[in-house]
């Protein structure tokens, strides 16, 4: 797993056209956290991807995970890759009162 430091400094960069993925080899699944959680759930739902969102409060932000990064590459473009990290290239920015207003609804659950 990468450090949380750099997860945090990825999604600190982040304007919502990026999506990074980090691979846990322990459960076979792909995290996005932030912003880019996020947009990997918007690019899940409107192609029919199966994922889980929730909030990671060892992270203080939401994450989104899917099993196949290659079902989710399909819609976006490889940016780099690597067996744990990918990072995805997306058509969309976020904005902030949209991803605030998201982020606090998964946060009180």
């Amino acid at each position: 797993m990468i450090s949380t430091e750099i997860i945090n400094f990825n999604e600190c960069q982040n304007d919502g056209s990026y999506i990074h993925l980090y691979y846990n080899a322990c459960a076979g699944i792909w995290t996005a956290y932030g912003i880019s959680a996020y947009a990997l759930e918007k690019i899940c739902s409107e192609n029919g991807i199966t994922a889980l969102t929730s909030y990671s409060h060892e992270m203080q932000m939401p994450c989104t995970m899917v099993i196949d990064v290659m079902d989710v590459a399909k819609n976006a473009n490889v940016a780099k890759s690597s067996d744990s990290y990918y990072v995805l290239i997306t058509d969309r920015r976020v904005a902030d009162e949209v991803y605030i207003v998201w982020a606090s609804r998964l946060r009180r659950r």
